[in-house]
C-alpha cells in the first residue's frame, strides 16, 4: 500500500498521462461522442456542479460557467473530456436534452 501511496502522490505530469485512459474507459473509447444525464448539484462558492451520467451510472464533475442557463434537474448531453489542471472527466459542451424524448432540443424549439 505504501508503494501505491508514493506512487499517486507523483508529479502532476503523471497525472495527465494516465487521464485519457480513464476517460477512455468511461466512455467505452468514444471520448467524442455525447452522453447525457440529469444535472444533480452545483455549488457557486466551489465552481463545480455534478452530472448523473446514464451510460456510465457515475456522476461526473462540471464547471458551473458550463452550467449557465441549466438548473438542477435539467436534462442535458455532454463530452466527456479531461480536466486540464487535474486530468480527470469534466462534462463540456452541455446542450439541454427535450424531456420527452430524450433528444436534443433545436434551436428554434419552444415549449408548448
Amino acid at each position: 500500500r505504501a508503494a501505491a501511496e508514493g506512487a499517486s502522490a507523483g508529479a502532476p505530469a503523471a497525472a495527465l498521462q494516465a487521464a485519457p485512459a480513464r476517460t477512455a474507459r468511461m466512455t467505452g473509447g468514444a471520448t467524442s461522442s455525447r452522453l447525457t444525464g440529469v444535472v444533480k448539484t452545483f455549488n457557486m462558492r466551489l465552481g463545480l456542479g455534478k452530472i448523473g451520467c446514464v451510460e456510465t451510472g457515475r456522476d461526473v464533475v462540471v464547471g458551473v460557467a458550463d452550467l449557465a442557463g441549466f438548473d438542477v434537474g435539467d436534462q442535458v448531453s455532454f463530452i466527456l473530456a479531461a480536466d486540464p489542471e487535474l486530468g480527470t472527466p469534466r462534462a463540456t459542451e452541455l446542450r439541454a436534452l427535450d424531456d420527452s424524448d430524450g433528444e436534443e432540443e433545436e434551436e428554434g424549439d419552444q415549449a408548448a
